[in-house]
């Protein structure tokens, strides 16, 4: 690579994979933020243990876009605080993430 040289790095065959894990391939809303400014994480319901390991599984694929995507960096640290404790308020905060992508 010579100097002056751009490199571009994306992501889109991962990011068509977290639009599947997510279940949002039918939802058509156009999201221009990557998490709610409203959002607020207290006091929800628990999830059970099967939407628990779906949380875990969109979470970590969000991680992974992470180095060419820090614009939801922020979105997503803060969910990922809340794995243990996920609430279904919690995984439609994931989906919106996904549906910015």
């Amino acid at each position: 690579m010579k100097e002056g040289d751009i490199l571009y790095l994306s992501q889109p065959g991962h990011i068509d994979k977290i639009v599947a894990a997510a279940d949002i391939a039918h939802i058509t809303k156009d999201v221009n933020s990557p998490m709610d400014p409203m959002f607020n994480d207290k006091e929800q319901d628990a999830v059970g243990p099967c939407n628990r390991s779906r949380y875990s599984t969109l979470l970590g694929m969000l991680i992974y876009v992470l180095c060419t995507r820090p614009d939801i960096s922020y979105s997503v640290n803060r969910l990922a605080t809340r794995s243990s404790v996920s609430t279904d308020k919690d995984w439609q905060a994931l989906q919106r993430i996904a549906s910015y992508l």
